[in-house]
Parts: C-alpha cells; sequence; structure tokens
C-alpha cells in the first residue's frame, strides 16, 4: 500500500528531493545578505575623528620638566608626594563628532618613576571643538617631585 501523501514515483519523472543544495544555497545567500549588511553599515558610520592633544604650557602631546622645574600655571603640577595633576586640550579636527579615549603617562627621567591614567570627555567633541581637561596621577613610589616628562595620546 502506498502513501498518498508521498510524491509517487512513475517511470520517467524524476522525483523532486528537497536536501542538501537548497541548504547551501541558503546558506550562501545568507552569508551574502551578512556581509551586504555590514558593508552599509560600514559606509554610513562616515569619517572618523582625528584629535591633536596639546598640554597647556607645550605646543604638543608631550612636555618635560625645565632644569627650573614645572612653570606654575603650566601643563603638570605636583600635587603631594605621590600625585601630579595635568592640564590640557583636545581639539578634534575630524569631520564628525567623536568622544575620545585618552591615555596620559607621567614618568621619571630613569622611568623608576611611573603613573599612567585614562581621560575622557562626558559627551562628544563636534569637529572643530575643543575639550580642556585636568587629571591627578598617581606616581609610583611617591616620586612625584622626580617626574620629568608626561605625554598624552588619544
Amino acid at each position: 500500500m502506498t502513501d498518498p501523501t508521498q510524491p509517487q514515483e512513475t517511470p520517467g519523472t524524476p522525483v523532486r528531493k528537497r536536501g542538501r543544495g537548497r541548504q547551501v544555497r541558503n546558506g550562501l545567500i545568507l552569508g551574502a545578505v551578512v556581509i551586504v549588511a555590514i558593508v552599509v553599515i560600514q559606509s554610513a558610520s562616515g569619517p572618523s575623528p582625528n584629535y591633536a592633544v596639546s598640554l597647556q604650557d607645550s605646543s604638543g602631546a608631550s612636555a618635560t620638566r625645565p632644569a627650573s622645574g614645572w612653570p606654575l600655571g603650566g601643563s603638570v603640577a605636583v600635587v603631594d608626594p605621590a600625585h601630579v595633576k595635568v592640564y590640557g586640550q583636545v581639539r578634534n579636527t575630524g569631520k564628525a563628532s567623536g568622544t575620545p579615549s585618552c591615555v596620559i603617562q607621567a614618568r621619571s627621567a630613569d622611568y623608576s618613576d611611573t603613573g599612567t591614567d585614562g581621560v575622557s570627555p562626558t559627551s562628544p567633541i563636534r569637529p572643530g571643538g575643543i575639550w580642556s581637561f585636568s587629571d591627578v596621577i598617581t606616581i609610583t613610589n611617591q616620586g612625584a617631585a622626580n617626574v620629568t616628562h608626561v605625554s598624552v595620546s588619544c
């Protein structure tokens, strides 16, 4: 007895079986759709912002202590034996708003006293905009007075 719900094989008529070929084709189509979606999202996000960092009394993103010590009102101030305070600005030089993550590094000449911290604005910086920051960094070995170099990278 034959099952009426199953396709019947008659001589000369091929029975169409649904199998692996359809699964492979569907997988390829899905993969292509995912790739197209990624490309569209990447191109829609626009240009990445670029950042220029400057420390308060320096024309660049790093400062070296003069022989006379850090100047008053400058980029770096010794707060106490274990801390320095760093002042600076970040300018968005790109064509899109963005929120930079910046790393501040401070060290002594022989690298025996070091400190690192990260800073970020609480909201995006518009193109051409400036974000001013100050941050207190803990220096190892109570060596804040020995710090001779500070740099900021975003």
